[in-house]
């Protein structure tokens, strides 16, 4: 039986060599050495593959093909998978952003508290102002009074000096203006969205407190020693701006961006669940929002007693 195998194995290749070379004098370059013999048939290449006494003939657009469907079936795991890691790391990389933008702000707070302390230690303990106007009365300032000469001892001209940065009456020309706002300027947090609908008023979004000079009989300043309570009284915040979430509703929604504030105006989410606030004793901390704020109530929206955070101070 084995004999007679052999004998129609070798008959069999001879046809195929006779063939093979006939296809190679018409393809010159169709034969190549080796275990495997190749062969036309039509315009798809075969090869021969010896497998001990088997031969297989196997097509080469066939392999070529099943090549290419595992390089996609490659492709689609390695797309899956990068969908899947982006999808894990973007929440981690946005925690990682925002705890940096929250510490830089803390940063810059307390750089504007110290400047404030030294202000007053050079300025017989008077307190730099908070506003262009000298009633005690907040409001919004426009880019002429922020550059007018009665503006020249409010906290974000006054300051300026103690804390190494030009005062805000140098961005007051039109050309100016855009780097006021740029994250890297410390009269602005890193996290704030500034809006950009009211072009002629200097928006900030740290602010003083509002409440250290107030009208009739604490104007146009007050002493720093009239603070009994540095530790827990504020000085700077995060103030609200356009747009912004609120800690609660009943918050102010009109003229944000003011260069002083108060609860009323504590930007207290903004950075995750909480806000930045700097004290008079120098420090800085990050507070939840809700806790500084009352968000029920008939004092919503209002400093929320027993917080151990002081604004009003009169």
């Amino acid at each position: 039986m084995a004999r007679s195998l052999e004998r129609h194995l070798s008959s069999e290749l001879e046809k195929r060599f006779e063939r093979t070379n006939a296809d190679t004098a018409r393809h010159p370059h169709s034969h190549q050495l080796g275990g495997n013999i190749p062969r036309y048939i039509g315009d798809e290449c075969h090869e021969i593959l010896f497998r001990g006494e088997t031969a297989v003939t196997v097509s080469t657009s066939n392999r070529s093909r099943l090549r290419r469907a595992f390089t996609l079936i490659e492709l689609l795991v390695i797309v899956t998978i990068i969908a899947v890691l982006t999808a894990l790391l973007l929440p981690a990389i946005a925690h990682v952003k925002g705890t940096a933008r929250r510490t830089e702000c803390l940063s810059r707070m307390k750089q504007w508290t110290l400047g404030f302390i030294s202000y007053a230690d050079d300025n017989d303990d008077f307190i730099p102002r908070e506003d262009f106007a000298n009633t005690g009365n907040v409001q919004w300032n426009n880019w002429n009074a922020v550059r007018h000469a009665q503006s020249v001892d409010v906290w974000y001209n006054a300051l300026s000096n103690y804390v190494g940065v030009p005062s805000a009456s140098s961005y007051a020309s039109l050309a100016k203006r855009p780097a006021f706002y740029e994250r890297a300027s410390l009269f602005q947090c890193p996290g704030a969205s500034i809006p950009t609908s009211t072009p002629l008023i200097a928006l900030f979004s740290v602010a003083m407190n509002s409440q250290l000079i107030e009208p009739p009989d604490h104007v146009p300043t007050i002493r720093f020693n009239t603070i009994t309570r540095p530790p827990d009284t504020v000085l700077f915040q995060d103030n609200l701006l356009e747009g912004e979430k609120r800690v609660s509703q009943f918050q102010a929604w009109a003229s944000l961006g003011q260069p002083a504030a108060m609860a009323t105006r504590f930007a207290g989410v903004r950075h995750g669940r909480g806000g930045n606030l700097a004290f008079a004793d120098g420090s800085a901390q990050w507070r939840v929002g809700e806790e500084v704020v009352e968000t029920s109530g008939p004092g919503a929206g209002q400093g929320k007693p027993g917080s151990g955070v002081i604004w009003d101070i009169h």
